[in-house]
């Protein structure tokens, strides 16, 4: 037994078309196969077309490029640069942010290794401070002037 299965065609659709009756399943699946390759192959180009953008986007070309382009190309690049920056401050004013990019990274650096540098020398200025105190009282006991008893010894080798 065949499925008939209708639908309507869109407005757009020439006149005289109104309907379109398929005479079994077969016929709808292979029309529904063919315009799902053709989403397939349209998905596809549109995805190149997005890769293809996102290269254009990002691309630079280098000096060879430009000195293998054809004459006129390149005299109308040269009038292109010329036209759009005269004087050369656009160019110069994107370098400059770039330097000073860098140079507030290179300032920060050299911020966070002073602060550790800071902590360690208050650290190293304890330490000598301790040692100088023991030397002291080593010197006071070596030359009989501070008599300690045993406790404060202890005390002593603690420190």
């Amino acid at each position: 037994m065949k499925d008939n299965i209708t639908h309507s065609a869109p407005e757009w659709a020439a006149d005289g078309y109104n309907e379109r009756r398929t005479n079994s399943r077969a016929e709808a699946l292979q029309v529904c196969t063919s315009a799902k390759n053709m989403y397939d192959k349209a998905t596809k180009i549109i995805h190149e077309f997005e890769a293809g953008q996102d290269a254009l986007t990002n691309f630079l070309p280098t000096a060879e490029q430009v000195n293998a382009l054809p004459k006129g190309i390149k005299n109308y690049i040269y009038h292109l640069e010329t036209n759009a920056d005269p004087a050369g401050m656009v160019a110069e004013n994107v370098l400059t942010m770039d330097e000073n990019r860098a140079l507030v990274l290179s300032i920060a650096e050299a911020h966070r290794e002073r602060d550790a540098l800071n902590s360690q020398n208050a650290m190293l200025r304890n330490q000598v401070r301790k040692y100088q105190e023991l030397r002291q009282l080593t010197r006071e006991v070596i030359t009989g002037r501070l008599e300690i008893d045993e406790s404060e010894s202890n005390e002593i080798e603690r420190r």
